[in-house]
């Protein structure tokens, strides 16, 4: 199953990611929110073997939802957004406009398989 989810922080910063893949396609193309230090906040296909930035081709990309780019509480049990192992929490994530654990991840707008 696959996601859409609207980030936000109240700096102003809006965008959209993708979580998960398709039935057809998951084991060729699994997608989910990582950070890029050039190109902000961008969907890698976590299928492949080496996770590259879509955009630049870096490998210098981070998971939402690691402790560099999440502050989670621990009574956050439920993550907001998932794809196999990588998952992060609605709130307290990385906002690659005004640097803070401000961005916020909404429960998925879309769903599909």
């Amino acid at each position: 199953m696959s996601s859409v989810h609207t980030v936000k922080c109240e700096c102003g910063f809006l965008s959209s990611v993708s979580a998960g893949g398709t039935r057809e396609n998951f084991q060729n193309e699994c997608y989910f929110p990582h950070y890029c230090k050039k190109c902000g906040i961008v969907d890698v296909n976590t299928a492949k073997h080496e996770i590259l930035c879509p955009k630049c081709n870096s490998s210098d990309v981070q998971a939402y939802g690691t402790k560099e780019l999440s502050n989670y509480k621990e009574k956050e049990i439920i993550p907001a957004i998932q794809s196999f192992n990588y998952f992060a929490y609605r709130f307290n994530n990385y906002c690659p406009a005004c640097k803070q654990l401000t961005l916020e991840i909404e429960p998925p707008s879309i769903l599909f398989d």
